[in-house]
């Protein structure tokens, strides 16, 4: 028997996490409607027990070379009971030069049933009839999306081309995940979300210089055997708490977790993480810069398969 057999995601799980202690509430957000939680450990998984757990989160605090608040969420790709998909806020013309709106990232989740989920693609404001580009994200703004967006197999925003941004997380039928150049042939794809200034870790090799600028950076990487998917969200620009990291710091990270392969996705204010609580309620697990938080077009999430026989039990069993 396995450890997932004798310890399902909610019911059991939150009890074992209650008594061990590791448990710790967020930040509150609002109620959604999965039935699920997400454990939250104090450290990285250590016991066989942890190590096994389908989808859980923790936390890393450094003081040097400057203060860091490094946030990781780890989901099973394997897990027959969990999906990994991008969340897309609604297009408003459809076939117009819009992709999509910005959306509160919590009612974004809350609305497609995320257990938890990270920002992901860079998006950019349609042109202005003078032709700038204004920055006052608002919700409702509608905007177009940088690089490849697909949900469903149904793609909203076509792969990036230009160097540095041409490369996807995106999941086959089977759910397995692959980070990498868009496929030529875009049926393949279930979900993608795409990468956003470069590759972090290339066959467990870290791959940006050292130096450069500190900011809030969020990250995505699979290890060597296909199985963990790693989601990283640092916290930034917030002196004492957080200064956020460099490139290189952020792949060195990654690839100690180990990722076999990373990318980086969008950051700055939209670095977020979320994460469903015991109570049934999505919270914000990190510190966003933006106060208030960023609207945001997309997000990757992981929730449950509708189709799981876990899903319709509160006691996923």
């Amino acid at each position: 028997m396995t450890f997932r057999n004798l310890l399902p995601i909610t019911a059991s799980a939150i009890a074992w996490a209650a008594a061990a202690g590791n448990w710790q509430p967020l930040q509150a957000a609002e109620s959604h409607p999965a039935n699920a939680a997400v454990i939250r450990l104090n450290h990285a998984p250590k016991t066989p027990a942890e190590k096994e757990l389908p989808i859980v989160i923790w936390s890393v605090i450094r003081k040097d070379p400057k203060p860091m608040a490094i946030h990781v969420l780890r989901v099973d790709l394997t897990a027959p009971e969990l999906e990994v998909v991008s969340m897309l806020a609604d297009d408003p013309d459809a076939k117009g030069p819009a992709e999509a709106v910005l959306e509160d990232p919590v009612k974004l989740a809350s609305r497609l049933r995320a257990l938890a989920a990270i920002n992901a693609n860079a998006f950019g404001r349609l042109p202005q009839s003078t032709g700038a580009a204004g920055h006052d994200w608002q919700i409702g703004l509608p905007v177009e999306i940088i690089g490849a967006a697909v949900h469903g197999g149904r793609m909203r925003s076509g792969p990036c081309k230009e160097r540095g941004n041409e490369l996807s997380f995106w999941t086959d039928d089977s759910m397995g995940g692959h980070i990498g150049p868009f496929p030529v042939a875009p049926a393949a794809v279930r979900e993608a979300v795409n990468s956003f200034c470069g590759e972090l870790v290339a066959g467990g090799r870290v791959l940006p210089r050292p130096g450069g600028d500190r900011h809030p950076r969020t990250a995505v990487g699979i290890d060597a055997r296909g199985r963990w998917l790693f989601c990283v969200v640092v916290d930034g620009r917030q002196p004492g708490y957080s200064a956020g990291m460099t490139m290189r710091e952020l792949a060195d990270f990654m690839a100690g977790l180990p990722c076999r392969r990373a990318i980086n996705l969008d950051g700055g204010g939209s670095s977020i993480l979320l994460a469903a609580n015991p109570r049934g309620k999505l919270e914000v697990a990190n510190r966003p810069s933006d106060s208030p938080r960023r609207p945001l077009p997309i997000l990757l999430g992981v929730r449950m398969r509708e189709d799981s026989p876990r899903s319709a039990s509160p006691q996923l069993r």
